[in-house]
C-alpha cells in the first residue's frame, strides 16, 4: 500500500469516527450494538462510511479492531 492510499484510509477512518462520535457511538459495545440499517437514513453518509462502519463492527466481534484499523487482514 502507498503512502497516498495510507493516507486515504485514514482520512476515510477519521471522517467516520467523527460521525459515530456525534451519534452517540463512543466504544466498542455502543459499536456493536449499532444497526447499521439505521445509517442508510443518516443524511449524508456515504456507501464508503457504510462499508468502513461494517468492518469495524466486525473486527470488534472478532476482537481485531487494530489490525483492520492498520491494514491487516480481517478475519471475517
Amino acid at each position: 500500500m502507498t503512502e497516498k492510499d495510507q493516507e486515504k484510509r485514514l482520512k476515510a477512518y477519521v471522517k467516520v469516527f467523527i460521525r459515530l462520535s456525534s451519534l452517540g457511538i463512543t466504544d466498542e459495545k455502543k459499536l456493536e450494538g449499532l444497526d447499521t440499517d439505521s445509517l442508510l437514513y443518516e443524511q449524508g453518509i456515504s456507501l464508503e462510511e457504510l462499508k468502513i462502519i461494517s468492518q469495524m463492527k466486525k473486527s470488534v466481534k472478532n476482537r481485531r479492531l487494530f489490525s483492520y484499523l492498520m491494514g491487516g487482514e480481517n478475519d471475517e
